[in-house]
């Protein structure tokens, strides 16, 4: 017999029970032939560890589902006793919380969660060790192969795979230190990796869900797959900043030589319902020498197929035979805005806590601010910022540099700001930090910037000459967001304000860089055009006589955009709508190809649907040849010229001449 699993302190055994004494055998169900242990009890009984080393294909997807707390129920006969301690996944069945708990769960969304198979009831009902809290007809059970998988992938060579779908939970990238790896199924195979409706956006990690596959470091290796479809999970959350899983990666040297073909592979075959949204799994961030990429019977949706770089002069071949790629519409895989309800809030919920910062926070009800989070906004990087739209207006979110560099150490704050790609401190799922809505009879400091226009934020620094921990700054100096429309006393005389518009572009104005990495940094201020020109003077404390969006602060819902912005401008008047283009638009995040025009392509029956980029990278390229092709459009555009007949390169006849040596899978 063999242990299966622990839990809640017991020791569940399954097997034969014969040699047990009999008050212990009486313990067995004897419909299902297991049986629960106290751990006293189970020290009677001599157990035998039979370690799995087997790929399984242990994988029930399930369309006719209900949800009863931890009860899931079918309408037709779908359960069996094998079920029994299994992992259940129950897709779109669960209300999150808005906080996040490391990466366990997307927040503020109804998500996808995992759960062990504890009894088997019936054939059409089984329990579970999750309560779910909503409905949804879809989920299913598996076998988790992680361990198994990897473990294989140590020792290279031929790695059989078994007909049907593997799940692998874990994606790990994997260094591979062999020579060959030649992966395959005669029947066809399919490995499904990763966590469904994976969370990123965290310093603390529970799953592994990294970004690439396999990675061959700067070592020669032959590595082909045939048959097998590399499956990202049944969903991927829809983000400003979609996470998109690659296959491959290596390391930039002059010495290596790389030989890979992905034979008969549709990467999409997890689409398997409406509510799904499965993309991944391009080729990957692959650097030259002496490198061939070979893709036959490929089907992939998403961004980031490959991004092929020569920067050395060397030679890297991308040839595809009947390809099929699919990010034309990045609506299907990312948003730049989200339609929301909003309302402005005092009462903080796990967000930055102190004295000196604005008092509002803006709390989402029936959304998750994750969904815009991205690596501009989390960095304060490259003038793209975030924003929301509530009625006509548009609030410009400050990032956690902004906090970090430039807000505590003027005005105050708790100087413990952790700063990533992913992580950011200023918002959760349900809440994000932004600046003060004026408030009639409140008063501000702005700076002219222009001889009719100011600018929301001071730059002490430079008004004083002095650094960001030198300056002397009013109480009331922070930033404040103002709206066309509002109405500021300025030295006795009133003004309005007719236009706003996004700061410059692409730095910030002089002194602010100092605070953010001496580089082009996110310029989160707005410029707002008055009516009638200025007095003499550089900055003017004002006092606002008319707020139109203070009104907000009543604590009521409304109907919001949350969004990302690029380079872009809002060119924001009292005459603008909700949900205006010039307000929304902005250029997506994201590429299908980004190569260097140095690369060598050949392709026949290829559908390449989605933006292709190009640069510049070294050397000549070995040639282009495009037969009965699609899409190559956009910035594609090589040296050389683009035959349109010819033969594959010589390199890849010689590898597919060595793959028939071996005697692959057909």
């Amino acid at each position: 017999m063999k242990i299966q699993f622990k839990f809640n302190g017991l020791i569940q055994l399954e097997g034969d029970y014969e040699d047990l004494p009999k008050e212990l055998a009486e313990k067995a169900v004897m419909r299902t032939g297991l049986m629960t242990l106290s751990l006293e009890e189970g020290s009677e009984v001599q157990t035998k560890y039979e370690p799995d080393d087997e790929l399984s294909p242990y994988f029930k997807y399930l369309n006719q589902l209900t949800f009863e707390g931890n009860i899931v129920k079918s309408a037709v006969p779908v359960f069996s006793d094998s079920d029994f301690g299994m992992e259940f996944c129950g897709l779109f069945a669960h209300n999150n919380p808005s906080v996040p708990d490391k990466d366990r769960y997307f927040p503020g969304i109804r998500g996808s969660r995992y759960a062990k198979v504890t009894q088997v009831l019936s054939s059409t009902e089984i329990v579970t060790d999750f309560h779910f809290n909503s409905r949804s007809p879809f989920g299913y059970i598996f076998k988790d192969n992680s361990k198994v998988f990897y473990k294989k992938l140590k020792t290279g060579g031929r790695i059989n795979l078994p007909e049907g779908v593997i799940v692998v939970k874990d994606l790990v990238t994997t260094q591979l230190y062999k020579d060959t790896y030649l992966i395959g199924a005669p029947n066809g195979s399919s490995l499904m990796f990763g966590i469904e409706d994976y969370f990123r956006y965290t310093s603390e990690h529970q799953y592994q869900f990294d970004p690439v596959l396999f990675d061959f470091g700067d070592r020669t290796v032959n590595f082909a797959s045939i048959n097998v479809n590399f499956l990202p999970p049944c969903r991927i959350i829809k983000c400003t900043e979609s996470y998109f899983p690659r296959l491959f990666a290596n390391t930039r040297k002059a010495s290596q030589k790389l030989r890979v073909a992905v034979i008969n592979c549709d990467a999409t075959l997890n689409q398997r319902n409406p509510l799904c949204n499965s993309f991944g799994f391009g080729i990957g961030y692959i650097y030259d020498s002496d490198n061939l990429f070979y893709l036959k019977n490929f089907k992939n949706r998403g961004g980031s197929f490959t991004d092929f770089k020569v920067p050395d002069g060397g030679k890297l071949w991308l040839v595809l035979d009947n390809v099929q790629l699919d990010f034309e519409d990045k609506k299907d895989f990312q948003s730049t805005y989200f339609l929301s309800k909003i309302k402005f809030t005092k009462e903080r919920k796990e967000l930055p806590d102190h004295p000196a910062y604005p008092q509002y926070v803006a709390e989402t009800t029936d959304s998750s601010f994750f969904y815009f989070n991205n690596q501009f906004y989390a960095r304060g990087w490259n003038n793209r910022l975030n924003m929301i739209h509530i009625d006509r207006f548009v609030f410009l979110l400050p990032s956690a540099q902004y906090f970090k560099n430039i807000h505590d150490p003027l005005f105050g704050g708790i100087e413990r700001w952790q700063i990533s790609d992913l992580f950011t401190q200023t918002m959760n799922g349900s809440q994000v930090m932004m600046f003060d809505i004026p408030r009639v009879g409140q008063k501000y400091w702005v700076q002219k910037n222009g001889h009719d226009t100011i600018r929301t934020f001071v730059n002490w620094c430079q008004i004083q000459n002095k650094s960001v921990h030198e300056v002397s700054v009013p109480d009331n100096g922070q930033p404040v967001e103002l709206q066309p429309g509002d109405i500021l006393e300025i030295q006795g005389e009133d003004y309005k304000i007719v236009m706003k518009e996004r700061g410059e572009y692409p730095s910030m104005p002089g002194g602010y860089q100092d605070f953010n990495r001496k580089e082009e940094s996110q310029y989160i201020f707005s410029n707002c055009k008055l009516d009638k020109p200025l007095p003499d003077g550089e900055i003017f404390e004002i006092l606002v006589k008319k707020s139109c969006s203070e009104y907000l602060l009543d604590g009521k819902e409304y109907k919001a955009y949350f969004m990302y912005k690029g380079n872009s401008q809002i060119a924001l008047t009292e005459d603008s709508k909700f949900g205006g283009d010039q307000i929304l638009y902005t250029a997506g995040l994201g590429h299908l190809s980004y190569n260097h025009k140095e690369i060598g392509l050949w392709a026949k029956d290829t559908e390449h649907k989605g933006f292709y980029r190009q640069s510049s990278g070294k050397g000549e390229s070995p040639g282009y040849t495009l037969i009965n092709c699609t899409g190559f459009e956009n910035e594609f555009n090589p040296d050389v010229s683009v035959k349109d007949s010819g033969e594959i390169p010589q390199e890849l006849k010689e590898y597919l001449a060595e793959l028939r040596g071996l005697g692959v899978w057909s």
